[in-house]
Parts: structure tokens; sequence; C-alpha cells
């Protein structure tokens, strides 16, 4: 059963780490993936995707090419957010 979703901190959002979090989201809901069964797949526990979604942690970049193969991503580069320039 999928744990209750603690929502991002509104101090990240707009951060490279809150939009990578939200992106992460994005993409994890368009390939239909529970965060426990993302969690098996990329090798962390499911604590690990819930702080990723909430955007208190972010991946080791070693597990992103896991990470963007999962979620069918040509490109680990695909999981970082197009930041708007200042």
């Amino acid at each position: 059963m999928p744990r209750p979703r603690e929502g991002r901190k509104p101090e990240i959002e707009g951060t490279p780490t809150g939009l990578f979090a939200a992106n992460l989201e994005r993409l994890m809901q368009k390939a239909k993936l529970e965060p426990d069964e993302f969690a098996k797949r990329i090798g962390v526990s499911t604590d690990a995707v819930y702080k990723y979604i909430r955007g208190t942690n972010t991946p080791d970049l070693d597990r992103w090419p896991d990470i963007a193969r999962v979620l069918g991503l040509k490109n680990a580069r695909n999981l970082l957010p197009s930041m708007p320039v200042e």
C-alpha cells in the first residue's frame, strides 16, 4: 500500500533540488511506477525514493543511469529539468 505523500517543503520549490524532485515524480507517474517498485528497480530503499520525491535528498550520480533506464529515458541528462535562465 502506498505511503502517504508528504509534500515538498516550500523553501525548495523553484530550486534545482525542488525542480528535480518534481520532475522525478512526474516521470515516475508517466511510467506508472509506485515508489516501492521504482526503489526495487534502481536498488535503493523505498524511503530513499520518498526523500527524492520530497526533495530532501537526491540520488548519487552513479545511480542516474539506472534511474534513466527504469524511467525509459535515453539519457540521464533528461532527469534534469530545464532550468530558467536569470
